[in-house]
């Protein structure tokens, strides 16, 4: 760019184009230096022919925006997610019952029902358990009846 700009400084004849950094290719702040205005205007033709075929596929963010997803990224950091997995897994849900409302109650029905079931034994574990209990009243039962003892 320095030799742009000395090259054009030599011709005398000095028309600079000043690029934001958000349009820049190098994402900063440029400036291109031309002999003629019709130039100048040409390249500056150019770069918003590129701005509006990008706007297409890309969408400005307001502050206010990138401030609440920095805060919902904040939010999510302790449990190792990104906001984009949340909205990704969210969104299905979303789409069977439509109501965060009603997610959120049946989350919490999920979440009482874990504890329940956390806080009971499998019924496995509780029919071994009534079968040792029985066998140890029967044989003191047969303890008690046996008239040799």
């Amino acid at each position: 760019m320095l030799d742009e700009q000395r090259k054009a400084q030599k011709r005398k004849t000095i028309y600079r184009v000043s690029i934001p950094a958000e349009l820049s290719e190098t994402g900063k702040r440029q400036n291109r230096y031309f002999t003629t205005q019709r130039e100048g205007n040409a390249f500056a033709a150019q770069v918003r022919r590129r701005r509006n075929a990008e706007d297409g596929s890309v969408f400005q963010v307001s502050a206010s925006e990138a401030q609440l997803l920095r805060e919902a990224q904040h939010i999510l950091e302790p449990y190792g997610l990104d906001v984009f997995v949340v909205i990704k897994e969210l969104a299905p849900l979303l789409e069977q019952v439509n109501d965060i409302s009603e997610i959120r109650r049946l989350v919490r029905m999920g979440m009482e029902q874990e504890k329940r079931d956390s806080k009971s034994i499998p019924f496995c574990d509780a029919v071994s358990k009534l079968l040792e209990v029985k066998q140890h009243i029967q044989k003191r039962r047969e303890k008690h009846t046996c008239p040799d003892c």
